[in-house]
């Protein structure tokens, strides 16, 4: 995934204060997605996948993936 495009899928489903939100759906902190959105850390093939999927879903079925992921890690 390239930076661009992590930018353009957390645009399109948090709108324009995306990294905040995005973070919190994949479990990150948002101070990685900043940094990955500006291409200064590489994004790991396990967010990539990640996000692409949540992208691809439905809005409510995104937020039942969301929150089974969230719970998965706790």
């Amino acid at each position: 995934m390239t930076p661009g495009e992590l930018v353009r899928i957390g645009t399109k489903l948090h709108g324009k204060e995306w990294h905040a939100a995005l973070a919190e759906d994949i479990g990150s902190k948002y101070a990685d997605v900043h940094f990955w959105a500006k291409g200064e850390e590489e994004i790991p093939r396990h967010v990539a996948r990640f996000v692409r999927v949540l992208h691809l879903l439905p809005p409510g079925e995104r937020a039942r993936v969301v929150k089974q992921a969230r719970s998965a890690t706790n």
